[in-house]
């Protein structure tokens, strides 16, 4: 499992280019992955859940669609391709929105520092089916820096990384933003593989 549960800070919305902050939709994706050694390999359902608590934050919607994860993990440096596609299968009924039909694909390249600090590049690839002409890709690229360090007894992952958008909607689309990551490790539900 991998929950998304983004918070958004001063996020630009198209009506009157003003700026809200609060939850937007927050995605969960089952991913079965059998152990294959230094490959990561996977696949399962996700799911997307209307927990956006402004309206131009989400999309009003229940979705879900197939996920996969293929990657590799040499010595220092793991990297890897994470799509997922999101098809509408209900409304939170409180708008009258496009229904979804969308895909976000994280790239990620992972390289291992001593004292357990990482250089990172994870951006997400978006494309929305139903956006017309030159406003369906989101294509950006990233740096950053990650740290994992104990808080309490749980390992916890912090990340903070800058994107540029190389390619983006023409109306209205992200072309500069800073992340903040906070992702906490927890032990495995299964605590032995399946498989």
């Amino acid at each position: 499992m991998r929950p998304n549960i983004p918070l958004l800070l001063g996020q630009p919305v198209p009506d009157g280019f003003r700026h809200r902050t609060g939850l937007g939709d927050s995605g969960l994706p089952l991913i079965v992955s059998p152990p294959t050694g230094k490959w990561l390999l996977g696949a399962g359902p996700t799911f997307l859940f209307p927990t956006a608590t402004q309206n131009d934050l989400g999309s009003d919607q229940w979705a879900m669609g197939p996920a996969v994860v293929a990657g590799y993990k040499f010595e220092k440096l793991t990297a890897v391709l994470f799509p997922q596609w999101f098809y509408k299968i209900g409304s939170a009924g409180q708008g009258s929105k496009a229904p979804v039909n969308q895909m976000s694909m994280l790239y990620s390249l992972t390289y291992s520092l001593p004292d357990a600090w990482q250089i990172i590049s994870n951006p997400t690839i978006t494309y929305d089916r139903r956006a017309r002409g030159r406003n369906q890709w989101n294509i950006p690229i990233g740096l950053g820096l990650a740290k994992t360090t104990k808080v309490g007894n749980t390992p916890v992952k912090f990340q903070f990384a800058l994107e540029y958008s190389v390619v983006s909607p023409d109306d209205f689309g992200q072309r500069f933003q800073a992340k903040l990551n906070v992702i906490p490790i927890l032990p495995s539900l299964v605590k032995k593989p399946l498989l």
